[in-house]
């Protein structure tokens, strides 16, 4: 099977809307068919990491959006430092899949990957 790396960038916040649902499901179904997956959390995307701002992940009773990606195997999750730190936003220490990169490597990180997608 010929792999792919894909690089999902997430740059708003969770509107709850259709948008969402259909970005979940590209993931998880090229999760599903081995494809390399990683996904990065910047700008506002950020708020989808906090607990009251992941509503249209948790509908599918999955205990939260990081939660729903390590179940599939997707264990390359990154998040923007600068990002949160601009948002004022402190992440929990008990998500170890989900590990934080510096704004000045985003841009290697994106030259790494064969397809970006993102909403």
């Amino acid at each position: 099977m010929n792999t792919r790396r894909f690089l999902f960038l997430l740059r708003r916040a969770s509107q709850g809307d259709v948008i969402d649902g259909e970005l979940l499901d590209q993931i998880l179904t090229l999760a599903a068919f081995d494809q390399a997956i990683t996904v990065l959390f910047v700008d506002e995307g950020v708020y989808r990491l906090t607990s009251e701002m992941d509503t249209a992940v948790s509908t599918l009773e999955s205990g939260g959006l990081l939660a729903l990606l390590a179940f599939y195997d997707i264990d390359s999750v990154w998040v923007e430092a600068e990002s949160l730190v601009e948002r004022g936003i402190c992440l929990s220490t008990d998500q170890p899949c989900l590990k934080i990169l510096p704004r000045e490597a985003v841009a290697g990180m994106l030259g790494g990957h064969d397809v970006i997608l993102g909403d």
